[in-house]
């Protein structure tokens, strides 16, 4: 019986599933080179040899065969339009290797590459040598190759080589090889020039970019990229996308490779208005650019990508960073642009345009967030918070949103709260997040109904009733405690004085008001001397006083003040004769004396007269502002 050869019926079979679309060309010309490992380096080595030939004045002078140990041939680099021998600048050793396994990782490709492979490159006279891997994989109509490449310079060799001694093989990272002809003659100049300045340096002792900082004598660090023209240029943006040596200049005039780099991309700050439809949302920019795009960051979380090869379309980053006011400006941002699908930054004479479309973005739910934020932000404008403090909403719980709802319903409704207890005054704490909100609860006609207000709307002040049982009109602002001072959000010292020129002065109100004044001192130094706006309504609240306050001695409304005031700035010569006025009184009160000292910065008189004090009155000291001061404390 006929029985057909195996290998022609193999053969056979293998066409007739080409034909039926089940394998391609490529997969069987593939699967060939894999039995054929020469036909890889073939294919490899023409690659290479084509994108060179075609950038410039280059002869690439390679080995198909590979038969050299660890070489496959060399770049002979030329200076001007022909190849002659006076025009020779460089020849730089190439070593190639082909692959079908796809070791891509992030737009590098990983390789195995022989240890003994490297200490030759490092041994031969250039020191130097430039990898190439071709990966080789099916394409539409014939194989697709791409090619990655590596500089091997003595710099790079010596590091490589110090991390594995006792290996035989160590995987190294291999980025995309050029594809334009200007960008490859570039990449080979580049080579050029760092082959020739580190010969120098291939049996030099290392140096680093640590112990250039720890010598007296800092020498120049140069980083530059050489163009086809011979220019050698500094600037960040002809270094993007390409990698890069650092030089110390010795001091015997020799470049000394430090680092070796790449910048991947630039990113900087342009103060810049950003505006749609003629509204401006934002008046800075930041500016990331790329090889392949330009990416600008708007706020906090909003990001325009503009790829730079026309193929691909402009995308938009959304991630709103959960404080109030940030997320206010950045959805309007957004639906507005998405109404008018256009975009004006700084000074352009037209609006870009960017249409971010439908995609996965709920516009509906965008913006009916923005809707109760805007609420929100009213809401927190009707409480007084300060304008300049913003809401974390991340970090709001069920619990606080409920408090919120709670506040906005009593504030929007002009609702009331009956409290049990018959109060002339009720203080109302609210954490809401980040911010502390306070609020009065002030008696109406009836027993126990109380109607809640922001802190300092009541301009007429309070009424409260004294030891004596008499009632005292005041300021709500007098309850305040130290921690109210310096962590509530919505305080406005403006409403205050307001209050101050509507409410008739007495003994208690006045009495309340400086101890008020030095709470505020005590809390700004708690504060580590950061909140201003403490300190300044503490010194504008002394001079009200210095100038209303007819009950007081003069002495002590002298001392109240310059407690302010030396927190402020050095007393001067005239302020300090006001103070040895005092100390040099005998007939005034040994604690007005020794905060008197204290204000001298005179530590030794201060302690002869804390001698002369009372226990009571050495507490009472303790406890003033002034005792800041004090020497040692």
């Amino acid at each position: 019986m006929y029985r057909s050869n195996p290998i022609n019926s193999c053969k056979e079979d293998v066409y007739f599933r080409c034909m039926r679309g089940e394998y391609d060309v490529d997969m069987i010309e593939i699967a060939a080179m894999k039995k054929n490992p020469g036909r890889i380096e073939s294919i490899a080595v023409t690659a290479v040899k084509e994108a060179i030939l075609n950038a410039g004045n280059f002869d690439p002078v390679f080995n198909e065969r590979d038969t050299l140990p660890s070489w496959d041939g060399s770049i002979y680099v030329y200076k001007g339009s022909t190849q002659s021998k006076k025009g020779l600048i460089e020849v730089i050793p190439v070593q190639i290797k082909g692959t079908t396994q796809d070791k891509r990782k992030c737009d590098k490709f990983n390789y195995s590459v022989e240890v003994s492979d490297l200490k030759n490159y490092l041994n031969c006279k250039s020191g130097s040598v430039l990898y190439f891997v071709v990966f080789i994989e099916e394409g539409e109509e014939e194989l697709k190759k791409t090619i990655y490449y590596l500089k091997l310079l003595p710099f790079d060799l010596k590091k490589i080589l110090a991390v594995c001694v006792n290996q035989e093989s160590i995987t190294l990272d291999f980025l995309p090889f050029p594809v334009e002809k200007h960008e490859i003659a570039c990449l080979i100049y580049d080579i050029t020039s760092d082959m020739q300045k580190q010969k120098a340096c291939i049996y030099a002792e290392d140096v680093t970019i640590e112990s250039l900082f720890r010598e007296s004598n800092m020498p120049t660090l140069t980083l530059s990229r050489t163009f086809a023209h011979g220019e050698n240029v500094a600037t960040p943006f002809a270094l993007i996308g390409h990698d890069f040596y650092f030089y110390a200049k010795r001091q015997d005039n020799v470049e000394q490779p430090t680092m070796h780099g790449r910048i991947d991309g630039i990113g900087f700050t342009i103060p810049c208005p950003v505006l749609v439809n003629g509204v401006q949302y934002y008046s800075e920019v930041e500016r990331f650019e790329h090889v392949d795009k330009t990416v600008i960051k708007l706020g906090k979380g909003i990001t325009l990508t503009y790829c730079k090869d026309g193929e691909h379309k402009s995308s938009l980053g959304i991630n709103l960073s959960g404080w109030l006011k940030e997320d206010i400006r950045d959805l309007s941002f957004l639906l507005a642009l998405h109404e008018f699908k256009q975009v004006q930054i700084g000074n352009e004479t037209e609006a870009k345009p960017f249409d971010i479309g439908e995609g996965d973005i709920d516009f509906a739910v965008l913006e009916e967030q923005l809707e109760v934020s805007k609420q929100i932000q009213l809401l927190l404008d009707m409480l007084g918070v300060d304008g300049k403090l913003d809401l974390n909403c991340e970090a709001m719980t069920d619990e606080m949103w409920a408090e919120l709802t709670k506040i906005a319903e009593f504030m929007m409704s002009e609702r009331r709260v009956v409290i049990e207890e018959n109060l002339s005054f009720a203080l109302i704490c609210s954490d809401i997040a980040n911010l502390r909100i306070l609020l009065v609860a002030i008696p109406e006609e009836g027993e126990k109904v109380y109607r809640v207000r922001k802190y300092g709307e009541v301009k007429n002040g309070i009424r409260m009733v004294d030891d004596r049982g008499e009632v005292v009109e005041t300021t709500e602002f007098v309850y305040l405690q130290e921690s109210h001072i310096l962590n509530a959000s919505n305080i406005n010292y403006d409403a205050l004085f307001v209050q101050l020129d509507a409410i008739p002065l007495s003994s208690v109100h006045l009495y309340l008001l400086t101890q008020l004044m030095m709470r505020m001192l005590l809390a700004y130094d708690k504060s580590n001397d950061e909140r201003k706006d403490i300190l300044n309504a503490a010194l504008r609240l002394s001079e009200w006083l210095a100038e209303h306050d007819s009950l007081a001695d003069a002495s002590f409304k002298i001392l109240n003040r310059f407690d302010a005031l030396k927190r402020i700035h050095v007393l001067s010569d005239s302020e300090k004769e006001e103070l040895y006025g005092i100390v040099e009184n005998p007939r005034l009160a040994p604690l007005y004396r020794a905060s008197a000292y204290l204000l001298l910065d005179n530590q030794g008189g201060a302690e002869r007269m804390y001698k002369q004090l009372t226990e009571a009155e050495k507490s009472e000291l303790r406890r003033r502002p002034v005792f800041r001061f004090w020497q040692g404390k």
